[in-house]
């Protein structure tokens, strides 16, 4: 058996004008791997430049959509490149097949343009995606590989002007002139055809040469089918814009594939599928609006659809509805044996699913038609305050414990490690940088070992409530207790933590937010206010309900008659981009789940969960983008999704 190195070759898995991939075993650790060897010829010496970048640039990227590096070493037969295996096909491979539905295209460009991003925000541009270069694992999860083309965006380039790279069909018009300088636009552009690919089921251009190719390529954009997804086809064409100052960089394109799906008519709130073991007990979610029927209690009289109803409430039909909403019998995602009824899971959104934090002290990751994936078991954490780290594609949880490190994880992989320049409940994250603290709060670097001093530091003489970074900087929410309680935020410089802007807010105290991708933020108050603050924190406007709600709490909150709940708002969720979904509740009263307009700020829906039932829900996550899990007391997890009405 042939080996190169210390691995043995299994069989040969590809090979081109420059190189050939084997599959191979790595009997040290029992693992395939992939390898990547240069072969000889009249270009030998530019492959091995091409061959040694490749190496350096993969080393300095980490991420799940990235093709992964294991070592670059040499053997008699000269150097080659050791890389994870993937088992599965190439996206071309599969598009051979015919297009990909809209739901499975927008995922895989989704999670391509993550993987994109984090190169752009390595300084690297990769100059050749295509079909060819993203393969698919088992599951579906696109990798891209290939970076023999990439380059660093203030390298030297081993071609010269007028020099063509890359492959004609995907190539932006700037790449097929032959320009020498390209930027994260030349992505962009590529990202933009390979979604038009997986739509068409075939290159944006076509034709028997590369010259041809690139001749339609000169005549202008491509035409689109009708029959694509609209909204997709808009990001489509946005990202193979003529000019390349009017694409969307990867990070944006990954951010609108998320919450931009095609827009409904007219929307209301449904709760789906069937109970499972708890057999015929019904959720009992109950419409406010009077057109809208629901779930009844058990033991009620069922409509003709077999689903339980009972009869509308009188408090009127919210602004702007459009019929009624049908609802039935909600799903059971979750359902723990062992739970109390003071046992409630904790839920945090991430790509694919959510993170529940379950009984006894389980952190699971749960998926759409999959199993529960076991993560870790770990007391003490403190998932309502996580954050996702979207540079390294990991849910950072940090402990209630006193001086415990916070814990970062890869739900996908379940790879983790300990954070020790966390060691604080509340903190926010901004590229590379933490703010972290209490009173006072301290500025270091993610990656910072225990101990190391503070970039910077301040002392804001008030409890923090909430951390969050942006792009303008670190916007706090401060309460103060010294006469009558307050809260205001401030937005802090990101270096130096120079006080920038305040603000006073109209509560005692934020206990939800929801950042948005235009740093503008919203945020649930105490006493049942939600507000939408500008992102230089210059005011803030008022979620206002269809109609006024009883005034049963404190003199304080009475005079408050913009209020969107009566208690507490506890969870906020984005879905498609334009809706907002806001949760009230508490141990001892029914919670209230509202739908509303994210620009307009009105009422579209508001739906009563278990009313009467002592069942309260208490926590919430988007699933995706048109749904939301719901953690409930006593342990189990729901899902409620968007869905248009029905006349």
């Amino acid at each position: 058996m042939r080996q190169i190195g210390p691995y043995r070759v299994e069989r040969e898995l590809g090979r081109g004008g420059m190189g050939v991939v084997y599959q191979a075993l790595d009997p040290r650790l029992q693992r395939r791997v992939a390898i990547k060897q240069v072969l000889g010829g009249p270009a030998h010496g530019e492959a091995l430049l091409r061959f040694a970048r490749e190496a350096e640039l993969l080393a300095r990227v980490r991420h799940p959509n990235l093709i992964e590096i294991h070592e670059l070493a040499r053997s008699e037969e000269g150097p080659y490149l050791v890389t994870e295996l993937i088992e599965g096909e190439s996206l071309a491979e599969r598009l051979r097949r015919g297009p990909l539905p809209a739901p499975e295209a927008r995922e895989l460009l989704a999670e391509l343009a993550e993987g994109v991003a984090a190169l752009h925000e390595a300084g690297i541009v990769h100059r050749d995606i295509k079909p060819e270069n993203v393969l698919l694992r088992v599951g579906g999860s696109p990798v891209l590989l290939d970076f023999g083309l990439a380059r660093e965006l203030d390298a030297n380039s081993l071609t010269e002007t007028g020099v063509l790279l890359g492959t004609p069909a995907y190539m932006s018009p700037e790449q097929a002139r032959g320009l020498k300088e390209l930027g994260p636009e030349t992505d962009a552009y590529a990202l933009g055809a390979l979604l038009y690919a997986a739509l068409h089921g075939r290159a944006p251009y076509q034709g028997a040469s590369a010259l041809l190719i690139l001749a339609a390529l000169a005549e202008g954009p491509p035409s689109w089918s009708a029959e694509v997804d609209a909204a997709l086809g808009r990001l489509g064409r946005d990202c193979m814009a003529r000019d390349p100052a009017r694409r969307p960089s990867a990070a944006a394109l990954a951010e609108r594939l998320r919450a931009e799906p095609a827009r409904p008519r007219a929307l209301g709130l449904l709760a789906l599928g069937a109970l499972g073991a708890l057999g015929a007990l019904a959720l009992g979610l109950r419409s406010l609006g009077p057109r809208a029927q629901a779930p009844s209690p058990l033991g009620s009289t069922s409509s003709s659809s077999g689903a339980p109803r009972s009869s509308p409430s009188p408090a009127g039909s919210p602004k702007g509805a459009e019929g009624g909403v049908e609802l039935s019998p909600s799903a059971l995602l979750l359902r723990f044996e062992e739970a109390e009824d003071s046992d409630v899971p904790e839920l945090y959104p991430v790509p694919g699913g959510v993170v529940c934090y379950a009984v006894p002290e389980e952190l699971l990751y749960l998926r759409d038609g999959r199993p529960p994936r076991r993560l870790l078991e770990e007391r003490d954490l403190g998932v309502r305050q996580a954050r996702w780290d979207a540079t390294r594609r990991r849910l950072v949880l940090p402990s209630y414990a006193h001086a415990r490190p916070a814990i970062a994880i890869d739900p996908r992989s379940g790879e983790r490690e300990l954070l020790r320049s966390i060691q604080a409940s509340t903190f926010g994250l901004r590229g590379e940088r933490v703010l972290v603290g209490d009173r006072e709060v301290r500025l270091t670097r993610v990656d910072a070992p225990a101990g190391a001093p503070p970039l910077a530091k301040r002392d804001l003489g008030a409890h923090v409530d909430l951390i969050e970074g942006t792009t303008g900087g670190w916007v706090v929410a401060l309460r103060e207790t010294k006469i009558r309680t307050k809260t205001r935020l401030q937005l802090l410089d990101p270096e130096t933590l120079a006080l920038q802007e305040e603000l006073q807010l109209p509560s005692l105290r934020v206990i939800s937010s929801l950042l948005l991708s235009d740093d503008r933020l919203v945020l649930g108050l105490d006493d049942g206010c939600l507000v939408q603050v500008a992102a230089d924190l210059s005011g803030y406007r008022f979620y206002e309900p269809a109609q006024p709600l009883p005034s049963d709490l404190p003199e304080f909150a009475q005079a408050v008659p913009q209020r969107a709940h009566l208690r507490g708002v506890t969870a906020l969720a984005l879905l498609r981009g334009e809706f907002l979904l806001s949760l009230a509740g508490s141990r001892e009263h029914d919670a209230t789940l509202v739908l509303w307009s994210l620009e307009e700020r009105r009422e579209l829906d508001r739906l009563a969960l278990f009313p009467g039932k002592g069942l309260t829900v208490v926590r919430m996550a988007a699933w995706d983008d048109s749904s939301v899990a719901l953690g409930r007391y006593g342990g189990g997890v729901y899902r409620v999704r968007l869905q248009e009405r029905r006349p």
